[in-house]
């Protein structure tokens, strides 16, 4: 989960982060560096002007895009 700074470093670590979050009745851990707001918030202002997401560069890219979707389904 959210426990390390590489692990929410860039944009597909934070939707994996809110996955793990969602995946069965867990508790946000104590030492979470993110809430679930949170990594919400970032993820959404990660979204590039001309839509979608990327791990980095303007360019979205699909594979980075439908886990960011996947993630804030729930949402």
């Amino acid at each position: 989960m959210a426990v390390s700074p590489k692990s929410i470093q860039f944009v597909n670590g934070q939707a994996f982060a809110l996955l793990s979050y969602e995946s069965g009745a867990y508790e946000v851990p104590e030492n979470a560096l993110k809430s679930i707001d949170e990594l919400i918030a970032e993820i959404v202002a990660a979204e590039l002007p001309n839509g979608g997401w990327a791990l980095s560069g303007s360019d979205p890219d699909a594979d980075i895009t439908a886990m960011v979707v996947t993630a804030l389904a729930p949402f």
